[in-house]
C-alpha cells in the first residue's frame, strides 16, 4: 500500500506543475504587455482574461493499512492407511518363492524345490493365522507329491492345513491333493474313501469333476489298461496293443494347449534317449480337426507314433474313456500292460524313466562265464 501511495502523490504534483507551466506561458505572451494598434483600425480594448483561481492542493490521503492475510486452517491429520495383512504376506510369500535362475538339469530342479518347500514349510509356521500360510503348505505338498515324490509329505502338509484351517475354503483342495498323493503310492482304497467322503462333505466343490475323474483313474490303474483303437495321423488303424512288451507313455495333448506345447521338448529329449531300450510314445490329439493335429506334428518335429479319430476334441474315443477332463494327461503303462503312474510330467517323469531304465554304466558288471579263454585254446 505505500508504493500506491508515493504513486498517487507524484501523480498530483505533476498535475499541479502543469498547470502552473500553462499560466507562465500565458502572462509571457502579452498578458501584461501592451500592443500598439495599427493604424486605421479601430482601438478595442479587450478585457484582460479572468485568472483562474489555483487549485488547491489536496490533502495526503493517511496511508491504508494492509490488510491482514487470513490464517490458513491447519490440515486435517490424514487417517492412517490401513495394510492389509494378507496381502503383505501373499506378496512376501511369493518373492520367497520366486525362480531367479532357471535350473538346467534334474539334479538342479530337485535342489531348487527342495530349497523351496523347506521355505515355504518355514513361512506356513509363521503365518499360521493367515491364509497365506495355507497357500505356503498348497505348495510345498504340491512340489512334494507331483514332482520330488515325496506323497507322505504332501499328505502330512494338507493333513496339517485342514487342523488349522478348518473352516476354509481350501479344506476340499487339500482332501483331494491327498487322495491323489494315496493314488500316486498305489494305496487304491485309501484313496478312493478319501475322495468319496470329498464328493459327500462338499457337495459344492468345484473341482468335483476332477474329482470323479480321480476315482475313474484309480479304477483303470487297479485294472490292466484298457484297450482301444485308434487311427494314425495317415488313416492307419493303431491299438494300444500293437505296442505290448515296451514302456509306453499314453500322452493325451493337443497343438492349442500351452502346458503340452512347454512338456513337448523334454518329451522330444525322453523319447531320443530311451527309444532304443524298449521306451514308445503314443499320442492322443484332442485337436479339433485332423489338419490341426497334422500341423502340430509337423511344427513339433514329433517322430513317434500320433493319432486322431473323430468327432475329435473332447468327446475323442480314447479321452472320454480314459476319463481325460484336462490336458496334459499322461498314462505310464508298463510291460505288462498295467498303468504304472498317471499325470507324470517334467522331472518326475526324468526320475521315473530313470528308475526304469538305469545307466548302463551303473548295471553291476556281468559274471565271468565258466569255461575256457582264447588264450587257453
Amino acid at each position: 500500500m505505500k508504493k500506491s501511495y508515493l504513486g498517487s502523490r507524484v501523480w498530483r504534483c505533476m498535475v499541479v506543475a502543469l498547470l502552473l507551466v500553462g499560466v507562465s506561458a500565458c502572462t509571457s505572451n502579452g498578458a501584461n504587455t501592451a500592443v500598439a494598434p495599427a493604424k486605421d483600425e479601430a482601438v478595442e480594448v479587450a478585457a484582460a482574461p479572468a485568472e483562474k483561481p489555483p487549485v488547491p492542493a489536496e490533502k495526503p490521503k493517511p496511508p491504508v493499512a494492509p490488510a491482514e492475510e487470513p490464517p490458513v486452517p491447519a490440515e486435517k491429520p490424514k487417517p492412517p492407511v490401513k495394510v492389509d495383512p494378507e496381502a503383505v504376506a501373499l506378496k512376501e510369500l511369493t518373492a520367497l518363492l520366486k525362480v531367479e535362475t532357471q535350473p538346467k538339469s534334474r539334479e538342479e530342479m530337485v535342489t531348487f524345490l527342495k530349497d523351496r518347500v523347506a521355505k515355504a514349510e518355514a513361512f506356513a509356521e509363521t503365518h499360521q493365522k493367515l491364509e497365506a500360510g495355507a497357500a505356503a503348505l498348497f505348495f510345498a505338498a504340491r512340489a512334494s507329491t507331483e514332482f520330488l515324490d515325496d506323497h507322505d509329505k504332501a499328505i502330512g502338509l494338507m493333513k496339517t492345513l485342514i487342523e488349522r484351517y478348518p473352516k476354509s475354503e481350501g479344506v476340499a483342495v487339500a482332501k483331494y491333493m491327498i487322495g491323489n498323493a494315496l493314488m500316486r503310492k498305489r494305496e487304491f482304497e485309501g484313496a478312493k474313501k478319501v475322495l468319496t467322503d470329498l464328493l459327500e462333505a462338499h457337495p459344492g466343490f468345484p473341482g468335483k469333476r476332477q474329482t470323479e475323474a480321480l476315482l475313474k483313474k484309480i479304477a483303470l490303474l487297479e485294472a490292466p489298461a484298457p484297450e482301444f483303437e485308434t487311427q494314425d495321423l495317415d488313416g492307419n488303424a493303431v491299438k494300444l496293443s500293437d505296442f505290448k512288451g515296451k514302456i509306453v507313455l499314453l500322452d493325451f495333448y493337443a497343438g492349442w494347449c500351452g502346458p503340452c506345447r512347454t512338456e513337448m521338448p523334454n518329451l522330444r529329449t525322453l523319447y531320443a534317449k530311451y527309444k532304443d531300450r524298449g521306451f514308445e510314445i503314443l499320442g492322443v490329439s484332442l485337436d479339433r480337426t485332423l489338419d490341426d493335429a497334422k500341423g502340430y506334428v509337423k511344427g513339433g518335429g514329433i517322430k513317434w507314433t500320433c493319432t486322431w479319430k473323430e468327432p475329435g476334441g473332447w468327446k475323442t474315443p480314447a479321452a472320454k474313456q480314459y476319463g481325460v477332463t484336462s490336458i496334459p494327461a499322461v498314462f505310464l503303462i508298463g510291460k505288462d500292460g498295467k498303468i504304472i503312474e498317471t499325470g507324470l510330467r517334467g522331472p518326475a517323469l526324468v526320475a521315473k524313466l530313470a528308475d526304469l531304465f538305469p545307466d548302463e554304466e551303473t548295471k553291476p558288471a556281468p559274471e565271468p562265464k565258466e569255461g575256457k579263454t582264447k588264450a587257453g585254446g
